[in-house]
């Protein structure tokens, strides 16, 4: 695949690709300190604008319609802009689900693939699940209240420009009589159901009958497939694989690679 298409400017883009508590917010965080990187955390109201009726985050090359594809390219082009950055590094777990989707929107972009002991991640991901539905799903007293707020802020603060949080906000929560519905957290997603993170093929099966560690394995699963699927198809050019053990141990000589 060419790095770009014809007539098109190709993009300087890194995509950080790895289930969610794997060190991927603190890789791109880490990489945004450099003068000449923008960061850009989980912007799902640019790349799920077109599918916010799918039953998972799944997606395919197919799916990269030309128009699809020249939205998302201009969302990146501006944010590169506004950002006034040379790189723009892309931090959404999603991605471990559409590897083939965001190769065929951005063909010239170069991957860095972070991985971390399952095990971790797995009982990671279950802390954040209970500590996420306490917040979502408890009664509406002050403390609770409190909590939601500062949830909602620490979400909001992700996108360094004011215009992407309101788009994030509208996105992710719907009309502001929605949010209380829904706890300050999305459930739309999710048909009804307090859910977090990744959604991949088959989900709605067994969000009702395994515990908050089962699914979390499983999401860790399906990412940890996607992941491997996606070594498979970048180019050894394009791309380099990290472990989150390596990163936390020597973090300025991963970041040097």
């Amino acid at each position: 695949m060419s790095d770009s298409l014809p007539g098109e400017k190709a993009m300087t883009l890194l995509i950080i690709v790895g289930p969610r508590r794997s060190g991927t917010s603190e890789m791109g965080r880490n990489m945004g300190l450099h003068p000449e990187v923008g960061t850009w955390i989980e912007p799902y109201f640019v790349w799920d604008r077109d599918f916010r009726d799918a039953v998972d985050d799944c997606r395919t090359e197919e799916d990269a319609t030309p128009r699809v594809r020249e939205r998302i390219r201009r969302s990146f082009k501006s944010f590169r802009q506004s950002m006034r950055v040379r790189w723009v590094v892309d931090k959404s777990p999603r991605s471990c689900l559409r590897v083939p989707f965001v190769r065929a929107v951005f063909p010239e972009a170069r991957y860095l693939f972070l991985v971390r002991d399952g095990r971790d991640s797995v009982l990671s991901m279950a802390k954040q699940w209970k500590a996420k539905r306490g917040v979502a799903e408890g009664s509406r007293k002050e403390g609770l209240l409190k909590a939601r707020g500062r949830l909602l802020i620490r979400w909001l603060r992700r996108q360094p420009l004011w215009r992407h949080r309101l788009r994030a906000l509208w996105f992710e929560l719907g009309l502001p009589y929605q949010w209380l519905r829904a706890g300050l957290l999305s459930r739309s997603r999710w048909k009804g159901r307090f859910g977090w993170g990744p959604r991949f093929q088959g989900w709605e099966e067994l969000i009702d009958r395994v515990s908050p560690v089962e699914f979390a394995a499983y999401q860790w699963l399906h990412c940890a497939q996607g992941l491997l699927q996606g070594l498979g198809i970048i180019s050894e050019e394009r791309r380099i694989l990290v472990r989150y053990e390596e990163f936390i141990s020597q973090p300025e000589k991963t970041l040097a690679r």
